[in-house]
């Protein structure tokens, strides 16, 4: 099965992404904040959220319109194989699974999973501007053709 997340500019993870105790040490996280979802090509749920997971990564990696945010967006598959200590260490036992992504001192990237009111885009956004995403300087248009 095709990768979902092939064509976009979404950071693809796998075990060599992260050290011995899980801290995420991919550069393009280094001292950013972000968000990481596991996910499966065949999930239903998960295929709903390709469309809003690669806007975010348009917006937020590499030359996005909020690349100065120190916000990334990444992905798992549960199919890679180069990803199975991932999918064991974080206890993957449903689909889609979001992480919350937040620097430690070394500015290595430490997972929490993401515990919001929901997953819906706006939520997720809410969390990533730390206030209602209408007044935030990182103000996304959630364009339903994109989510």
């Amino acid at each position: 099965m095709e990768d979902l997340f092939q064509k976009t500019r979404v950071i693809k993870l796998c075990d060599d992404d992260f050290d011995s105790d899980f801290h995420l040490i991919h550069h393009k996280f280094k001292n950013k904040d972000g968000y990481v979802m596991i996910y499966a090509p065949w999930c239903p749920n998960c295929q709903d959220k390709v469309g809003f997971w690669s806007y975010m990564a348009e917006q937020f990696n590499d030359r996005g319109r909020y690349h100065g945010e120190n916000f990334r967006i990444g992905v798992i598959s549960t199919t890679d194989p180069k990803a199975e200590k991932c999918v064991e260490h974080f206890q993957v036992v449903a689909i889609p699974m979001f992480f919350h992504v937040r620097p430690n001192r070394l500015g290595q990237g430490v997972l929490a999973e993401y515990q919001g009111a929901d997953l819906q885009p706006s939520s997720l956004l809410a969390e990533v501007c730390q206030e209602s995403p209408e007044r935030h300087l990182c103000r996304l248009k959630l364009d339903d053709n994109k989510m």
